[in-house]
């Protein structure tokens, strides 16, 4: 298929937790037209197996294909750990991981050791480990695993005791194995509560793998001749699940512009 400037990106993502992702390329890229979908019916990914996370991506990569995008950004830890393991889907457009950036910007930090708190998928692939320690021979990676806070972030838990209960369970583990100074927040959905995630460990510093993402994908365009001049791009936002969370996440990570999301099951 032929791709030229006016044509969308893709963002995807188990649910709610790559609008984190999406929040930091439509500030990086403000002229892309852009086209997200959660799956919110299938999260956590972190906890599917293999053989339901390939059909999955499948169906999702499809749905951009007919679309037309030009790229489409992995916004979910879990399928890029997939590709990892068994290659980038033939799909006829690029689809970006979100591990690899953050393990070259991990290499310009110099840092001896980081932490890494994901889903249990992602953290017993040792993807993270893998690519930080390509990138950076040096630097030792401590994983820790959660079962659960992907799925409570995207069921709305706020304001309760669930989601602060989980993060400290987390922090306290990882750090009781090992005094870290900078930990990834491995699964999109995170970020969302960064809040937690500081009062849980203010002497840690928390990253964000959107970042790093957002700013490979403006490269990868520029590299193309991708990138869309116009001054303000269009957002469609779709998910197989609650419609109003979507709207609320939103508005908690200041999106704007988000209008109706709509009720998609593919």
């Amino acid at each position: 298929m032929t791709h030229n400037l006016n044509s969308p990106i893709g963002i995807y993502d188990s649910g709610v937790g790559g609008l984190t992702v999406l929040r930091r390329l439509r500030a990086l890229l403000p002229g892309e037209d852009i086209i997200y979908f959660g799956d919110s019916a299938n999260c956590p990914f972190g906890n599917r197996s293999r053989q339901e996370l390939n059909a999955i991506t499948q169906r999702i990569l499809d749905f951009f294909g007919s679309r037309g995008a030009k790229l489409t950004v992995s916004a979910c830890n879990t399928t890029s750990a997939l590709f990892q393991l068994e290659g980038e889907p033939d799909c006829g457009f690029k689809v970006l991981s979100i591990i690899e950036p953050i393990a070259g910007h991990l290499a310009r930090l110099g840092l001896e050791e980081v932490g890494v708190i994901a889903t249990e998928f992602t953290v017993n692939s040792g993807m993270y480990e893998k690519l930080i320690q390509k990138a950076s021979p040096g630097t030792k990676v401590w994983g820790q695993g959660s079962p659960s806070l992907a799925r409570l972030v995207d069921t709305g838990r706020f304001g309760g005791d669930e989601i602060p209960t989980e993060v400290h369970r987390l922090t306290s583990e990882l750090l009781s194995r090992r005094a870290l100074s900078h930990i990834i927040l491995a699964c999109t959905h995170y970020p969302i509560v960064d809040g937690e995630f500081m009062m849980a460990a203010p002497e840690v510093t928390f990253l964000d793998p959107a970042a790093s993402q957002a700013e490979a994908t403006s490269q990868l365009l520029a590299e193309q001749g991708l990138l869309n001049p116009q001054a303000k791009g269009k957002l469609e936002v779709y998910t197989s699940g609650h419609p109003a969370l979507f709207e609320e996440v939103a508005g908690r990570l200041g999106i704007e512009g988000i209008g109706r999301v709509e009720h998609l099951v593919l």
